[in-house]
């Protein structure tokens, strides 16, 4: 049983209440490979992890790069503004 999902603007812009029959085409093929293209990125990321594990590779690197860059940018944009507003005196 498919449950009711909500639906927003950008959804109504993108399908309208009539797609066309190319975007309902596109939409339908899609739906119908999803199963096999999300198996298959699944399938290759476990040996790219393998891989990496195996030749003792960082396998983290990236993700805790950019959660280092995440918390640099939060403390900066935190600090935005501050002592630089011209309004005030």
């Amino acid at each position: 049983m498919v449950k009711n999902l909500p639906v927003n603007a950008r959804d109504v812009r993108d399908l309208g209440s009539i797609p066309s029959p190319h975007n309902a085409f596109l939409l339908n093929l899609g739906l119908e490979t999803l199963p096999l293209r999300m198996e298959r990125h699944c399938y290759n990321a476990q040996k790219i992890a393998e891989y990496k594990k195996e030749n003792s590779l960082p396998v983290l690197d990236a993700i805790r790069e950019r959660e280092k860059l995440a918390e640099i940018s939060e403390k900066s944009s935190e600090n935005m503004g501050r002592g630089n507003d011209r309004n005030t005196q």
